[in-house]
């Protein structure tokens, strides 16, 4: 079947325990470190997953979209390494394409993060049609500055393969001196290695529970069982849709459902991979001790996923696989066109011929002839696509203003 069976994140961390308790190489003070933990969602948090329900839906299995049903105001709340930025790219062609307006950064790429979102942080004049941009999640700031009705749009990675893949990407190894498996085994037992992480090595920007922490869940609440209930509910009721970075065509399926688009609208390429070298393999122990010390994304993820599968069952097997077949076409389709080959930067060098500096971590897609257009924004890195909107929006990016 399409929609995935998926344990609950009771018995998914209770397994955690039992793999980490029992680990040959996992010593005595990690073991009671890790109880500590996991006691702490079984007796602190009883009966969370129990009252945290995914939404009803709609129930509503054979919408038909009209042109003039496309939707074009849209918040897409980007959190980091869960493919936001290809899904980001997909939100800006469009929004070029259509002469639409966006909520932009003076500079660089962040909207204020970490600090949570507020209306005084957009430079122009509100309202705009799309905010697509790192920021804190603030719903009521960010509807302050958008036109009436957006969407609101985010998406969700598994927590262990999201922390690996934070720690590979932003050089932590290097700033802590640990491999990996070191650094989560020192946290595990360790509150002040815990704590490098968000306060010395990456001011405040990234740590544990990256997503809950991007969707605007504050660090002093990630033990505090009514928050993290109150926080799921309130994102359950604020989203209109929460894709998942592991089922990415079908969430493009659900996104393009969503806004009335086209499907070539939703055709994306994979932007800011990182390189194979650049990545570390997990045990399942490790893993498990991974998602215990991101407790609140893992309560977070499961709810979403659980969701997720619920609107794939109701939009229907036999719709989503003609969607899916349509989908992988024209990706292909445009791949075949567009992309040459896929290269590594020079290391800590900006692009050839480009002014905008891009992790040597990451693969790049080199076009067929950055001419076109379409091929040439389809495999444009973040930097260089938020600085060519701000010249379009505002003219010179040196003088924006508030």
């Amino acid at each position: 079947p399409m929609a995935k069976r998926r344990m609950n994140a009771p018995r998914m961390l209770t397994q955690a325990l039992l793999r980490s308790v029992s680990a040959v190489h996992l010593r005595r003070p990690t073991a009671i470190a890790a109880l500590v933990l996991v006691l702490f969602y079984f007796v602190v948090l009883p009966g969370l997953e129990k009252s945290l329900r995914p939404r009803p839906l709609s129930g509503n299995t054979e919408r038909r979209c009209l042109r003039q049903q496309q939707q074009s105001v849209v918040c897409f709340l980007k959190t980091h390494k869960c493919a936001s930025s290809s899904v980001q790219n997909v939100m800006m062609r469009y929004g070029e394409s259509h002469n639409l307006t966006f909520v932009l950064p003076k500079k660089n790429n962040y909207l204020g993060h970490p600090l949570l979102f507020n209306r005084s942080i957009a430079p122009g004049k509100p309202p705009f049609d799309m905010l697509v941009h790192h920021a804190r999640f603030q719903e009521t700031e960010m509807r302050a500055v958008l036109r009436p009705q957006p969407r609101f749009v985010t998406i969700v990675r598994e927590p262990a393969s999201l922390f690996e893949s934070l720690y590979g990407y932003y050089g932590l190894q290097k700033r802590s001196g640990m491999s990996l498996e070191k650094f989560v085994d020192t946290s595990v037992v360790n509150s002040s290695t815990r704590g490098l992480l968000a306060r010395s090595w990456t001011h405040s920007k990234i740590g544990f529970n990256q997503m809950s922490y991007d969707l605007g869940l504050e660090p002093t609440e990630f033990g505090n069982a009514t928050a993290v209930r109150r926080f799921i509910e309130q994102l359950d009721s604020a989203f209109d849709l929460v894709m998942v970075a592991e089922r990415m065509d079908e969430s493009l399926v659900l996104l393009k459902d969503l806004l009335c688009w086209e499907t070539d609208d939703v055709v994306l390429f994979r932007l800011n991979a990182r390189q194979s070298e650049y990545r570390s393999p997990l045990s399942p122990q490790l893993a498990d001790k991974i998602r215990l010390l991101n407790g609140a994304d893992s309560l977070l993820y499961e709810h979403f996923a659980q969701r997720f599968d619920l609107q794939v069952r109701e939009f229907g097997e036999q719709r989503m696989a003609v969607e899916l077949r349509l989908l992988r076409e024209r990706t292909k389709y445009w791949y075949d066109r567009c992309v040459i080959d896929v290269h590594r930067p020079e290391k800590n060098k900006r692009t050839a011929g480009r002014k905008f500096w891009i992790s040597y971590r990451v693969v790049v897609l080199r076009a067929k002839n950055e001419s076109a257009e379409e091929c040439a924004r389809m495999s444009m890195p973040e930097l260089e696509y938020t600085e060519r909107l701000r010249q379009r929006q505002f003219g010179s990016a040196t003088t924006l203003r508030a």
